[in-house]
């Protein structure tokens, strides 16, 4: 996906200078259009020559001869021609960095998402964990209720044991000694 992006943009860029060349032969060919381009071109004759001068350490000029209405028309074309390749290539980095922008936000809210997915399953998990340890403890509760009823119930027997034992040695010992009397 991110070639053909690539690819796209690289191709809008060079439809961008037939779209200049246009523009420059809209220019000389447009009335209109010719006045505006003279006014551009002049202009800008007026800030390079200024901008030299300062430049170079020198004074401003405070008058500068205007160009010829051809030159300055050509001088505006080019502006214009280039100034339109530029504001298209501007215009496709801008995008592509918008657009890279916008996937690593979509990135960062998707791994954010998994994030918290992962931290909700970990509590489900923990709370299942000690939903089972309750259950465990309610469990060994009880087994060991068991287990001391069981006990209890040992205990009784063994006493009851006991207690037949000693009536028995006593019987044993009242018969046997009758016989010896």
């Amino acid at each position: 996906m991110v070639v053909f992006m690539k690819l796209f943009f690289l191709a809008v860029r060079q439809v961008s200078k037939p779209i200049a060349t246009r523009a420059k032969m809209v220019a000389h060919d447009s009335e209109r259009f010719r006045s505006a381009m003279a006014t551009v071109g002049r202009t800008l004759n007026r800030f390079s020559i200024q901008l030299d001068r300062r430049a170079s350490g020198k004074d401003a000029l405070a008058h500068i001869i205007p160009l010829s209405e051809k030159v300055a028309v050509e001088r505006g074309a080019d502006f214009v021609s280039e100034l339109t390749i530029y504001t298209i290539a501007g215009a496709t980095v801008i995008y592509e960095y918008r657009l890279g922008e916008r996937q690593k936000k979509e990135k960062e809210a998707e791994a954010v998402q998994k994030e918290a997915e992962r931290r909700a399953e970990m509590q489900r998990n923990e709370e299942r964990q000690w939903n089972e340890f309750r259950n465990l403890d309610k469990q060994n509760f009880e087994l060991n209720r068991r287990i001391t009823t069981l006990e209890e119930q040992l205990w009784a027997l063994r006493k009851q044991q006991q207690a037949q034992e000693e009536v028995n040695a006593c019987k044993k010992a009242k018969s046997s000694s009758w016989l010896f009397r």
